[in-house]
């Protein structure tokens, strides 16, 4: 099985914030294919979390996406795997966090039928609740899927650079220095169906959005 850190050569970085934001987000584009992505949200080096797809040796018509926190780690789950956290929603102490490996999804292939099972079952965007450790400091953040047919799609992660602060799935911030595209690719992690929208008005709209997301962020803090 081989192992691709996330963000590496399938994986490229499109923007990032300065180092005095509240958070830093990380556009990519994996897809999540027969292997262990190790995703590093803080980038120091170290797997927060590793997203696992594989197909069981018995039948090469299954595929299984999995996630596995790290050690001191977890993610938000529910009974069945791991929870689908829509957008918007809080991640923090108040989370139920699992730090064992979870099922995302899964998809069996029998004839010219598909059945999909696992809390992500189906075709949407989601993201997964994340806790993890920086320094023995918990801090929150997210990580964004897209779910098909698997294999799935991890497009971006961020997490809250508070310590024990609460981040809402999808919160992004946008450098003031950003481009326009690389605005538009940060904003696709958050509000996807807000996307073309912005685009199409140009960098006038994106300036007003990041003042929202601004104040937005301070009445977080």
């Amino acid at each position: 099985m081989a192992y691709v850190a996330a963000g590496a050569a399938s994986a490229t970085v499109l923007a990032s914030v300065p180092a005095q934001a509240k958070i830093v987000c990380t556009p990519v584009d994996t897809r999540l294919y027969d292997s262990t992505f190790p995703v590093d949200l803080n980038g120091d080096g170290i797997a927060d979390i590793n997203l696992i797809a594989s197909f069981p040796a018995f039948s090469f018509y299954q595929t299984i996406l999995r996630v596995g926190p790290a050690a001191g780690n977890g993610v938000v789950g529910v009974a069945t795997g791991a929870a689908d956290v829509p957008w918007g929603a809080r991640i923090g102490p108040k989370a139920d966090f699992n730090d064992a490996v979870q099922l995302i999804a899964s998809r069996l292939h029998q004839r010219s039928n598909y059945y999909y099972d696992g809390p992500w079952a189906g075709t949407h965007v989601g993201y997964l609740g994340i806790k993890f450790l920086i320094n023995g400091e918990t801090h929150y953040g997210w990580a964004r899927l897209t779910i098909g047919r698997l294999p799935a799609t991890l497009t971006g992660y961020a997490y809250e650079t508070i310590p024990n602060k609460p981040i809402p799935a999808g919160r992004i911030s946008v450098p003031v220095n950003a481009g326009l595209v690389s605005r538009v690719k940060l904003l696709a992690l958050a509000q996807p169906s807000a996307t073309l929208a912005l685009l199409a008005r140009g960098a006038d709209a994106l300036s007003i959005w990041r003042r929202d997301e601004e104040g937005a962020s301070q009445q977080d803090s």
